[in-house]
């Protein structure tokens, strides 16, 4: 019995009953500092509702996630709590929502984080004291974060592909294409998102050679060297102009790989293929759904 239900056992005593015995009533049904104790089941038919401990309910997303209904962009970019059309279900599988009226359900995040809830997912959520219908545990990397997954798949739902396609604009990414690119650091913010490099490309040698044990200097001119298959290739060439001694000799030798061409060298130190995935403006706003 609940102690605010005290005052009702005042009618027994309208009824007939001493006062002595409804006081001895009153005080087994309605003692608060009783301990309760039943070894049958209890069917409440409303929500129990204390101050230490809450049963969460389930729903079902009707749609992505969306923005505050009273912001214009998504948490981490400086947005108000997100929210997520929902219908109640009777259980974690989602069943039990035909003819049930939609519910708003907040999505509470950590900061620089953005929830991730998809049309169909089955949330889990309590209601506060005010009302309110509540659902932690969704948030996720923030919009536009860029993770590195060694798995060969195409993600988790809300992150995509850096392929350029999967992650395109309308599909709530940046539309930056990754293949075979290194990420590298600006040095200031006005050089994000400019490109460089390459996979292959020419290799300058800059050879100086001192020589202190003899007085003579070394003029250099330029000679070439023909390959043999129709390739020229231009040396620095040296000559003596001492007078005491001829001078060292220096030869180079150009060797060449096997095949036809000019030779490149290769500017792409060793790697692994891995996937890098964005994370994408999955929200119904961001969609434009």
């Amino acid at each position: 019995m609940y102690s605010k239900h005290a005052s009702q056992f005042d009618r027994l005593q309208e009824a007939g009953m001493s006062s002595e015995q409804v006081r001895v009533f009153r005080d087994i049904f309605c003692n608060p500092n009783i301990e309760l104790h039943h070894e049958g089941s209890v069917n409440l038919t409303g929500y129990v509702t204390t101050a230490q401990a809450q049963s969460g309910r389930w729903a079902v997303a009707q749609n992505n996630w969306d923005y505050n209904p009273e912001s214009t962009t998504y948490p981490s970019n400086g947005g108000l709590m997100a929210t997520v059309l929902c219908k109640e279900a009777n259980d974690y599988l989602g069943n039990g929502t035909t003819g049930r009226s939609d519910i708003v359900i907040y999505l509470p995040v950590g900061v620089g984080e953005d929830p991730n809830i998809s049309s169909g997912d089955v949330v889990l959520f309590f209601e506060t004291l005010d009302g309110l219908k509540v659902a932690t545990g969704y948030g996720d990397f923030r919009v536009g974060a860029i993770r590195i997954d060694a798995n060969a798949d195409k993600g988790t739902g809300g992150w995509a592909v850096m392929n350029g396609t999967e992650n395109s604009v309308p599909n709530g990414g940046s539309g930056v294409d990754l293949r075979d690119k290194f990420l590298r650091q600006w040095k200031t913010t006005t050089e994000s998102g400019n490109t460089g490099g390459g996979e292959t490309g020419a290799l300058d040698l800059e050879v100086i050679v001192a020589d202190t044990g003899h007085d003579h200097t070394h003029s250099l001119g330029q000679g070439n060297i023909q390959t043999g298959s129709g390739t020229t290739v231009s040396v620095v060439q040296a000559s003596d102009t001492g007078t005491d001694d001829p001078g060292p000799q220096y030869n180079v030798t150009i060797q060449k790989v096997d095949g036809g061409g000019a030779p490149s060298a290769v500017s792409i130190p060793p790697y692994r293929y891995v996937a890098m995935l964005e994370r994408l403006n999955n929200s119904k706003s961001g969609l434009g759904a």
